[in-house]
């Protein structure tokens, strides 16, 4: 039988009022995803070098969702389907913070 060892880390956005969501890591450790905020909504998080930095797309208000990260920094966004974002998919941003 293999043993396998592994360090984990527990994320906790401090803007978050619910929960956070990691969903892309890159060689960096860079870490990107969303949290549930104080108003309810969904906001994109970067987490890079023990700070968290909030992503929000200006154009949908209610959902943000950074989706993954590159070793150049560059963030991919959630497709958001129409009926929310009041137009076809989209994945207009990509962010380098």
């Amino acid at each position: 039988m293999t043993t396998y060892s592994f360090n984990y880390s527990v994320l906790d956005d401090p803007a978050a009022a619910g929960a956070t969501v990691a969903f892309g890591i890159n060689s960096l450790g860079q870490i990107v995803g969303y949290y549930l905020g104080g108003d309810a909504k969904n906001h994109g998080f970067l987490y890079s070098s023990g700070t968290y930095s909030s992503i929000d797309d200006p154009a949908i208000s209610e959902f943000t969702v950074a989706t993954g990260i590159n070793d150049s920094g560059q963030i991919a966004p959630a497709l958001v389907p129409a009926q929310q974002a009041g137009q076809s998919l989209r994945a207009r941003w990509i962010v380098r913070l």
